[in-house]
């Protein structure tokens, strides 16, 4: 009797959970399709309000969500895709901040708004400092203000003698001049202009100008460099771009000095390896580059902009449109390139503004699942309506796999009980 009676609720849990199995493998998701939409392949082009767009689509690996068909499902692979397109000419902006580093015209630039740095005063360095060249020694004249090396004397008269031995000044810099001196060079008019670690030469006839600019001493004529002027010139209503200065990547390069400069007396010396001389830094520094713009004014940028397969470098005319004292903003016209993602039952903005939803169309299951076309639907009312109902499906079946699971554990356990030994 308790073996009938298992035989007959075993048969009926198979006819259950066969039914039930009868019911999946016939039932066919139903797909979402957009009436009125059209459907577009991967890599096609369309256009909409006077601009193209390309779409371009493929299957991803994902954990969850998507799949199947129109969407839906569990793991594995999932549509996605991008819609590309193409804009010539953007007008964009960007602003410089006063004080801050900015990458233009193949290096690294300051940039100053209403003011510029003063050159024959100061240089930029690396990192953006405007450094005065009193402190750096100051700048000689071509026409011969002054001889650095240090390798003669200069003529008090205009017919001395050269220097006759090495001397070492109080400030710790060794030379070949004058009586230790620390810098020697000729004086404008003939006259020797001597600076030593503490006290400058006043044998200068009165034309000549204190080269080190920091002996605390000059002729009645000479002026020191901290006397020459701001750091700084004014620039009203203009956009100033200054080459910085890397003396430390300057001295690295050039093998005929130290790597290192020395300072003495507020003064910085640069030296040269074959025979110790010391020369001014403002001396052995190339003068630096400027380029100043004012409001309305235009040049020349090279800009780095995102396309579909990257960056490139373009060159735009950038104009100046406002200067403050605090910025400066210029604008320009650039090629755009635009791209949007595209997900299952997700916005799209085209470059118009108008809205579409987006639908993929799959065929396949599993791993072999395909994209067949992308659809862009105007109403997403439309696709909402479609994906409720296919989520419904998607229930329904998840509820049939249930039962099937669950009659096929039933059946076994009323098999196994069955057979279990009776008492008695």
């Amino acid at each position: 009797m308790q073996r009938r009676a298992a035989a007959v609720l075993f048969v009926f849990f198979v006819v259950m959970a066969a039914s039930a199995y009868s019911v999946v493998s016939l039932a066919e998701s139903p797909d979402i399709q957009l009436d009125g939409a059209e459907t577009y392949q991967n890599g096609s082009n369309f256009t909409a309000g006077d601009q193209e767009y390309r779409v371009l689509a493929q299957m991803e690996e994902s954990s969850g969500g998507g799949g199947g068909h129109g969407g839906g499902g569990g793991g594995g692979p999932t549509p996605a895709g991008t819609l590309q397109w193409y804009v010539p000419e953007t007008t964009q902006n960007q602003s410089y901040g006063n004080g801050s580093t900015a990458e233009v015209f193949n290096g690294t630039w300051l940039v100053t708004t209403g003011v510029a740095p003063n050159l024959e005063n100061a240089y930029v360095s690396a990192d953006g400092n405007v450094t005065a060249l009193s402190a750096a020694g100051q700048r000689m004249d071509a026409g011969g203000s002054g001889n650095a090396s240090g390798n003669e004397s200069g003529n008090a008269s205009g017919g001395g003698t050269p220097a006759a031995g090495n001397g070492t000044e109080s400030g710790g810099l060794e030379t070949n001049g004058t009586a230790g001196s620390g810098v020697s060079g000729n004086g404008t008019s003939g006259a020797n202009a001597t600076t030593t670690g503490q006290n400058a030469s006043s044998n200068a006839s009165s034309n000549s100008t204190d080269a080190g600019g920091s002996a605390g001493v000059a002729s009645s004529n000479g002026t020191q460099a901290a006397e020459n002027g701001s750091l700084y010139t004014e620039a009203q209503d203009t956009l100033v771009f200054t080459n910085t200065t890397d003396v430390t990547a300057i001295l690295e390069s050039d093998p005929a000095v130290y790597n290192e400069t020395v300072t003495a007396q507020g003064q910085t010396f640069v030296r040269y390896q074959s025979n110790g001389t010391f020369v001014p830094i403002a001396q052995y520094l190339s003068p630096a580059e400027q380029t100043r713009v004012a409001e309305g004014e235009s040049f020349e940028l090279q800009l780095e902009i995102d396309t579909f397969d990257g960056s490139r470098m373009v060159n735009v005319s950038a104009t100046v449109v406002n200067v403050t004292n605090s910025s400066a903003v210029v604008e320009y016209t650039v090629p755009q390139y635009n791209t949007a993602e595209l997900t299952q039952g997700g916005n799209v903005t085209l470059a118009n503004g108008e809205q579409r939803v987006v639908n993929f169309q799959t065929e396949g299951h599993g791993n072999e699942t395909s994209i067949s076309g992308v659809q862009l639907g105007q109403d997403y009312s439309v696709y909402a309506e479609q994906a409720d109902t296919q989520a419904s499906f998607t229930d329904r079946m998840t509820g049939l796999w249930n039962v099937i699971i669950i009659s096929s554990l039933a059946g076994l356990l009323v098999v196994g009980l069955a057979f279990l030994p009776v008492r008695g």
